[in-house]
């Protein structure tokens, strides 16, 4: 009857209401960083400002690495383990 067998329906208000709150809280954090972020720059610096870009340039390369690895996984292609 094209009901869903997972245990999480779109329809459910209180499932809908977890989702929206946590929207709202991540959306709101994220403006806060935004309207602070020039003063958390000067209160950075340029040394920890090159710091925190290179860290989070690495970590963005490994999930991007690890999201190849597991598309690679999933396709198949290598076999099943």
């Amino acid at each position: 009857t094209g009901k869903r067998t997972d245990g999480f329906a779109l329809t459910d208000p209180v499932a809908l209401s977890a989702v929206m709150l946590a929207l709202t809280i991540v959306m709101a954090g994220t403006a806060l960083l935004l309207i602070a972020s020039n003063s958390l720059a000067t209160a950075l610096g340029a040394t920890a400002q090159r710091v925190l870009i290179r860290v989070f340039g690495i970590l963005l390369a490994a999930i991007a690495v690890q999201s190849v690895f597991n598309g690679l996984a999933g396709s198949g292609l290598f076999g099943k383990h």
